[in-house]
């Protein structure tokens, strides 16, 4: 299998570890337009170059990762697709070519494999299930942290948050939007409220208030933010006949049992692996389960991935609709 990885920042580095170490036979090339990055894999891969399009050309890989700033992703993953070529795309934030994308993947029957990490998380998993067996709910979650600290290696304006149309909030609100989706059902309803708590000079709020109501009844309040001094991911679900609460890491998720009141501790892991450049409710296991899970599908064509383009589109859809509320309200 050749896998040419396109885009070696933080995502296109640790999608070059897991398969390294899943699949050590495989032969990758990395592709940037930075040489530091090329340097920095450069022991992971068989060879680096700085075009996508002339390393495609030479290459001639089995499959693309589509792992560079998130308003180039879809000319890629079309010119992949056109050329008979499977592709992982890392989440995108806009749906830019999304109708082509899933014609051309249906007609050269080629997979067009979308990023939803989260889906492929153990407590995450636990939580789709036991809300599923309730009527309704209600829950509260929360999740941020200080922009600066997503990425300390580099200066926020080369990092592709700093433009308002892949901002911080959007790409919070893509990454817990399709798990919410799962747990709760559609949204037919919204509320919302941002403000600037950080002297970041954004282009956009760092935070935002939500209410969603669900189609069979369940409803949320959520923030999302990117000025939290901690990183921080809290969620409580209840009803009253439930309530569950994850604090973002393994060993957090809680079962209360009301006839009983006691609560349980739900510890779905054996082994825990993380990364020191991440924070801490940050684990790799999702990560590593999505591309092992990407291979499988190919080697078993038939069977459709858990998150797809279609289901993205509705996603994006309420992105932009929130967005284009808020940025009202401002003027």
């Amino acid at each position: 299998m050749k896998a040419l990885v396109c885009g070696l920042g933080s995502m296109g580095k640790r999608r070059i570890r897991i398969m390294r170490e899943r699949f050590p036979d495989f032969l990758i090339c990395g592709v940037d337009l930075k040489k530091e990055r090329q340097e920095s894999v450069r022991d992971l891969v068989s060879r680096t170059d700085t075009d996508f399009f002339k390393a495609f050309k030479s290459f001639h890989p089995d499959v693309v990762f589509v792992c560079s700033p998130p308003l180039t992703n879809s000319e890629i993953v079309l010119f992949s697709l056109k050329n008979g070529v499977h592709t992982f795309s890392e989440i995108n934030l806009t749906s830019n070519g999304y109708d082509e994308i899933i014609k051309l993947a249906s007609r050269n029957n080629k997979l067009a494999f979308l990023s939803s990490t989260f889906l492929y998380n153990k407590e995450i998993n636990w939580i789709i299930e036991q809300t599923r067996k309730e009527s309704y709910v209600s829950y509260r979650y929360h999740t941020g942290q200080y922009l600066a600290d997503w990425h300390p290696w580099e200066d926020i304006s080369s990092f592709f948050i700093s433009r308002k149309e892949t901002n911080a909030l959007r790409e919070i609100m893509a990454i817990e939007f399709p798990w919410i989706f799962k747990a709760f059902g559609p949204v037919v309803d919204y509320k919302c409220m941002t403000c600037n708590l950080s002297k970041l000079n954004l282009e956009y709020p760092d935070l935002i208030h939500l209410i969603l109501e669900h189609e069979n009844g369940s409803s949320g309040a959520l923030s999302f933010d990117c000025v939290s001094a901690k990183a921080t991911r809290r969620l409580e679900i209840y009803n009253s006949t439930c309530f569950f609460e994850w604090g973002g890491t393994p060993g957090t998720l809680k079962k209360y049992h009301r006839g009983e009141n006691k609560t349980e501790h739900v510890n779905l892991y054996k082994d825990i692996e993380k990364s020191h450049d991440y924070a801490d409710f940050i684990i790799e296991e999702p990560y590593e389960k999505e591309v092992e899970t990407f291979f499988k599908l190919i080697d078993g064509p038939g069977h459709l991935p858990v998150y797809r383009y279609e289901h993205d589109q509705v996603v994006i859809d309420l992105i932009d609709s929130i967005e284009k509320k808020y940025e009202f309200c401002q003027k």
